[in-house]
């Protein structure tokens, strides 16, 4: 697991609006609870996801959490994310 991000806290970093490959980056600042942290090597991603969107840029970890600006829940590539700052640490059990 990437050592500065962990289960519970909270991320604000800069993420692309569009994470693809070829396609000009525009970043919008995001804010995330993070629930879970994937090694995609461990835990690889289903062969139908790539071929579902393959010009996504994609890399070795995954975050999900709570989107705490748009209040759902979604996933960022660690690989795409610029500027990550920890603004609260949670203990998680």
């Amino acid at each position: 697991m990437p050592a500065s991000l962990s289960v519970g806290s909270v991320y604000e970093f800069f993420y692309p609006r569009a994470n693809y490959a070829g396609v000009r980056k525009k970043l919008e600042l995001r804010r995330v609870q993070v629930t879970e942290v994937r090694d995609l090597v461990a835990q690889p991603l289903e062969r139908s996801t790539f071929e579902e969107d393959p010009m996504l840029l994609r890399g070795r970890w995954l975050i999900t959490g709570q989107d705490l600006d748009k209040h759902e829940e979604r996933s960022f590539y660690v690989a795409s994310m610029t500027g990550v700052k920890l603004i609260d640490q949670c203990q998680v059990a």
